[in-house]
């Protein structure tokens, strides 16, 4: 075996360089296990961060498909709920409609048994308003929509309407109950009579019947009286131009007020079939 002389710094390299026993050996010799590990280490160190690193990114993945999907359920549910609420909503404004049509019916139904009543007392109401004036009622006569319509068409032929208010024309040709009264006597003498019906007397109630009331009286020439009947009178009526005594009213006459007569609540009812 051929030994080479090692003298310089420079052999011993070059030694190194070229064999790799001498070079493993130098290096083991230099070097402590904990250096010549390194690398070995570094390695194994490298991959379980690879692995961390790829376990951390599946785990954001899945945390991001969560919050994707968190979010896509709160959407959802948002959508719903408004559909929910629209819904209701709905349903809300149904039930308001159909109270507001159940109220208006309400009213037409009192009004409509108002002036039933109304019609069975108006002999009552003629009677009244005959012993005031010192007599006793032959017979009386309802003036029928043709009778009304040929009265209003002769009092705009004749201009009388000047102060009378749109709403008391536009009802006049159907006005509750207008009756023709022929008291007894030789002279047979007669009165007209306007009865505005309703369950709960208002101001206009009274406006309208005595607006009727000259219309027909300056048509016929005939004294006519307005009658408010009603089952009560509300809070906001006029009482100086309502009266509740027959008398004072025939004797004092005032154009712009009506007599009042007290409807029984009993003949205001619906009819119920026996059983």
């Amino acid at each position: 075996m051929t030994t080479t002389a090692l003298d310089t710094t420079e052999d011993l390299l070059r030694a190194a360089r070229e064999n790799v026993e001498f070079r493993e050996a130098f290096r083991r010799e230099i070097l402590t296990e904990e250096l010549l590990e390194l690398p070995q280490r570094f390695a194994e160190y490298s991959s379980a961060t690879d692995r961390k690193i790829e376990a951390l990114t599946e785990r954001v993945d899945a945390l991001t498909i969560t919050v994707d999907s968190l979010v896509k359920g709160i959407a959802e549910y948002k959508e719903a709920t408004n559909q929910r609420l629209d819904s209701i909503a709905r349903d809300i404004s149904s039930l308001h409609g159909m109270y507001a049509q159940q109220h208006d019916d309400y009213h037409r139904f009192r009004g409509a048994y108002a002036e039933s009543a109304a019609r069975k007392d108006d002999g009552i109401i003629a009677g009244k308003i005959a012993r005031a004036r010192g007599n006793r009622v032959l017979m009386s006569e309802r003036l029928d929509h043709k009778a009304l319509s040929a009265i209003f068409v002769d009092a705009v032929q004749r201009d009388l309407l000047d102060d009378i208010d749109d709403e008391s024309q536009e009802r006049f040709q159907n006005c509750d109950v207008a009756l023709l009264v022929t008291e007894r006597g030789r002279a047979q003498t007669q009165f007209y009579l306007v009865i505005e019906a309703s369950h709960t007397a208002h101001e206009n109630d009274l406006t309208r019947s005595a607006n009727h009331a000259k219309v027909i009286e300056r048509v016929k020439g005939i004294t006519t009286y307005a009658i408010v009947a009603s089952a009560r009178v509300s809070s906001g009526m006029p009482l100086n131009l309502l009266e509740y005594d027959a008398l004072t009213f025939v004797r004092d006459k005032n154009p712009d007020a009506a007599l009042w007569h007290q409807l029984r609540t009993s003949e205001m009812e619906p009819m119920v079939p026996s059983q």
